[in-house]
């Protein structure tokens, strides 16, 4: 009787393998609240920097999110698509150095505020 109980028991386990607890892993479909909380500074961040770039940037980034490419955007504001592209890049710098300024200020500016306001 031992022996088929054995056998069963060795059965049951080959139907249901056991999986490694170390290599499963864990994951909740809804972010933490620090992770919201965080995404909400980013967001804010963004309007920020974005409400106080120049017209001409925002236009550059209204046609790259449409997705047009450069030769067509080139087209549209009749530049050579090399000179786009370097418009595009110094935008995108400019944009980063003041994402970092406003990072390093708290993230407080006017502008910044006003756009957030309009968002919420």
């Amino acid at each position: 009787m031992a022996h088929h109980k054995c056998l069963n028991r060795l059965r049951a386990l080959r139907r249901r393998p056991a999986v490694d607890l170390g290599e499963v892993e864990l994951v909740d479909a809804e972010p933490t609240p620090f992770e919201r909380s965080r995404r909400r500074e980013e967001l804010s961040l963004g309007l920020r920097v974005l409400a106080e770039m120049p017209e001409a940037c925002r236009e550059l980034w209204r046609m790259i999110e449409t997705g047009l490419s450069y030769e067509a955007m080139a087209e549209r504001l009749r530049v050579a698509a090399g000179t786009l592209r370097v418009r595009v890049h110094r935008c995108r710098e400019r944009a980063l150095a003041l994402r970092e300024r406003l990072r390093a200020a708290g993230g407080t500016t006017a502008a910044g505020n006003a756009a957030e306001k309009a968002v919420t």
